[in-house]
């Protein structure tokens, strides 16, 4: 087998992980494969270079490329389409490319660990995007019911505004599903209730780097329990490599 590439599409991607997972794997378990990131604010620049380079076997999706790349692929699993974002792609045999959405897998993954032994009923998900959509697929499969909170309050349930007024109220699993306090804005969180949290709540921050951002913090200050995506990243690396690999 020649030597096949695979790599990350977004911007920015000084905080990947997938390279460096990628990489580890590929020289521990001696595969002839290299992993690079592509980091462009032009999806049509990325396809014609992937259109080019037959070489390259798959790509990761990540910020701000999940649903906007959708329209450069031939077909689409059943939870790319039902969620409508796309997090893995894989070039087949005959030049095609297909979409796949594992988000949805590495976030089952971390939330039934999160919320083991909880008796969940409301969730409210911070954000509306790409990952927001994989973790409303998932809450939905688990029949917990939930509110989007958006700062486009049409794309959503409710803006920060009315969060900030209402306080966390019922729900006890949290969900932060923005690029939000991210490296290297570590600082930054999002305009938030945190009075309000209560000691039994459950807090997810999608983010993995830092290993606990401001969001985290506050929660854990208040006694709730935290848990950020490092579990889902690893969950979601290893779900894109069987992708590739079938």
């Amino acid at each position: 087998m020649s030597h096949l590439r695979f790599g990350l599409v977004g911007h920015p991607l000084e905080h990947s992980f997938s390279r460096n997972f990628f990489s580890q794997k590929f020289e521990k378990e001696g595969l002839d494969c290299s992993f690079f990131n592509f980091d462009t604010v032009c999806l049509e620049e990325w396809y014609d270079f992937v259109m080019r380079n037959k070489d390259i076997k798959g790509f990761t999706v990540t910020y701000p490329f999940k649903h906007d790349i959708m329209q450069y692929l031939d077909n689409l699993d059943a939870s790319a389409s039902s969620v409508g974002a796309v997090n893995v792609i894989r070039r087949n045999e005959d030049d095609t490319l297909s979409g796949f959405n594992t988000d949805v897998i590495g976030f089952e993954t971390l939330m039934t660990e999160a919320i083991k032994g909880k008796n969940i009923n409301y969730a409210l998900i911070l954000g509306s995007g790409g990952a927001s959509k994989a973790v409303q697929y998932v809450l939905k499969k688990y029949s917990i019911s939930f509110a989007v909170v958006s700062r486009d309050r049409k794309n959503g349930d409710m803006s920060y505004n009315e969060l900030m007024l209402n306080g966390f109220d019922n729900y006890c699993l949290i969900i932060q599903a923005t690029p939000v306090g991210m490296f290297p804005d570590v600082g930054n969180t999002l305009p938030l209730p945190y009075h309000s949290i209560k000691n039994n709540d459950v807090f997810i921050d999608l983010i993995y780097n830092p290993e606990k951002t401001v969001f985290l913090s506050e929660a854990e200050k208040r006694g709730a329990s935290i848990h950020n995506g490092l579990k889902m990243l690893y969950s979601q690396a290893e779900s894109a490599w069987e992708i590739w690999t079938r």
